[in-house]
């Protein structure tokens, strides 16, 4: 949750959308409204005008372990706020209040070396309310139940490169690499994750085929595969080795 609040208090959640944004599926701008809540702001927007989209998170995510995935984060108060030009400046039309639930998990193949990434999210589990909207208050119920399918078709193309399996190749040294690994919580803290796994001998070579030095994909290029290479690989084994020999000092 340190990591998170982390993200949050340095902007990162902090987005805006405009019309500039190439490649949207849909435009941004004032006929955006008419698919929120057809012919109830037309009196207002008579022509097509400029809009702007800006994500407001009033509290950061919270991350826990003892949900169904092996890390859970909720998303609570992410305000997004619609700005539109009325009398000759930008001004802010409703804000709409979001809400989800998200999940990830990490399995790892001890055969193949490789670390797997799945996210689990689904749009259509996202909750929607109107928090502010001063112009046309009578609309927020179809104005929220009509805005999931518009961030489903905005955030959805986005999205789908994420929510497949991820997949890392761990490499082995010597013969020698992770035979397990597995994610639970740390010093019995539901909010504190740990990390655990074994290092042994190991039947996999490396992050790329033929100890990396094939120019496939996953980082793997012939200008890596050098005499220097060597205490490269070392020292990422070195690491939690290290780590290993500090906690036996410490029990």
């Amino acid at each position: 949750n340190q990591g998170l609040v982390a993200v949050w208090n340095g902007g990162l959640m902090c987005w805006t959308v405009d019309s500039s944004m190439e490649g949207l599926p849909l435009s941004i701008d004032t006929n955006l409204l008419g698919l929120l809540a057809p012919g109830v702001f037309d009196d207002l927007f008579p022509e097509n005008g400029q809009m702007v989209l800006q994500t407001r998170p009033s509290s950061p995510p919270l991350a826990s372990m003892d949900g169904p995935n092996d890390v859970d984060v909720s998303i609570d108060d992410l305000g997004l706020d619609f700005y539109v030009e009325l009398d000759g400046r930008l001004t802010r039309l409703m804000q709409v209040g979001l809400a989800a639930d998200a999940g990830a998990n990490v399995g790892f193949n001890g055969a193949s070396g490789d670390l797997t990434l799945q996210i689990d999210f689904d749009t259509s589990a996202i909750e929607a309310a109107v928090t502010v909207n001063e112009f046309r208050p009578e609309a927020n119920d179809a104005i929220a139940g009509s805005l999931l399918g518009i961030v489903d078709t905005l955030a959805g193309p986005q999205l789908a490169g994420l929510l497949g399996d991820q997949t890392f190749a761990i490499p082995a040294f010597e013969g020698y690499g992770l035979t397990s690994a597995n994610i639970a919580p740390a010093a019995g803290a539901p909010d504190r994750l740990g990390v655990y796994g074994n290092i042994g001998s190991v039947s996999y070579t490396g992050g790329c085929e033929g100890g990396g030095c094939d120019g496939a994909g996953a980082g793997c290029s012939d200008t890596s595969c050098d005499s220097s290479s060597g205490p490269g690989r070392a020292a990422l084994f070195a690491v939690p080795l290290l780590l290993a020999a500090l906690r036996r000092r410490r029990s």
